[in-house]
């Protein structure tokens, strides 16, 4: 489901078993620009096997549909011998005695799939809590945005800190509209510099609705290059990573 929202650059999901037995999944877009994590809450055995989940769109519709919200449905994981490891070849839904669904995995090792990268940044000194009414503000600005004249560039925003307050700065000057949105929020510091990153304005917006908690918080952490987002709910626990 949070991947979905950028399925034009995320094509594959890759899990593994954590030492615990829970489920540990994490997706790179093709360009770099996102990066998810997920960690279930559950013990999902995968009999120590890997697995890449590719197909996503023909995946979240076979997991929404309606067949299998039952409480019996049963899944059978089958994997084989590669290169050494053990990894996923197809999945079996099994709703009930008359409907069986096969999902074929993706060969994690075919050179055209974009692997996991993973993001060493030391320290996010400032964070804060978007609620509803910020998400809502900030959904309104995109909005009057969006009908502005286009400058043939993409919508960038800026997501700044400074002052012990957090702002949001739509346009980039010049011949384009421009305003800026101070976020009603209590920001957290372990810096007193002020801190700028340019994000891509729709990629920020899919992100921030993926990562609504079961509250409508979102936790949000920034760093010199980098935003995280952060929530959990009764699955797992979530990170994304613009």
């Amino acid at each position: 489901q949070r991947v979905t929202p950028f399925s034009a650059l995320i094509s594959h999901i890759h899990l593994k078993e954590t030492d615990d037995g829970r489920l540990f999944a994490k997706a790179t877009a093709s360009d770099g620009t996102v990066h998810l994590t997920s960690i279930s809450t559950q013990v999902i055995a995968l009999d120590g096997a890997r697995a890449c989940l590719g197909n996503l769109m023909y995946l979240s519709n076979l997991l929404n549909a309606d067949m299998l919200r039952g409480k019996d449905i049963s899944v059978s994981v089958n994997a084989r011998e590669r290169n050494g490891k053990r990894i996923v070849t197809t999945l079996q839904f099994t709703p009930n005695r008359r409907m069986e669904i096969n999902y074929v995995a993706t060969d994690p090792f075919r050179a055209s799939i974009t692997k996991p990268m993973e993001i060493m940044v030391p320290d996010w000194p400032v964070a804060f809590i978007l609620d509803q009414d910020s998400y809502q503000e900030f959904t309104n600005f995109k909005r009057i945005h969006a009908a502005a004249p286009s400058t043939g560039k993409e919508d960038v925003i800026q997501l700044s800190y400074a002052d012990e307050r957090i702002a949001i700065d739509f346009g980039e000057g010049g011949i384009s509209h421009t305003s800026t949105l101070t976020l009603d929020v209590e920001a957290v510091s372990e810096t007193n510099r002020p801190l700028g990153i340019h994000l891509l304005s729709d990629q920020f917006l899919r992100s921030l609705t993926q990562f609504q908690g079961p509250d409508s918080l979102i936790e949000i952490y920034m760093a010199p290059k980098a935003v995280k987002m952060m929530c959990l709910t009764e699955w797992g626990e979530h990170e994304l990573i613009l």
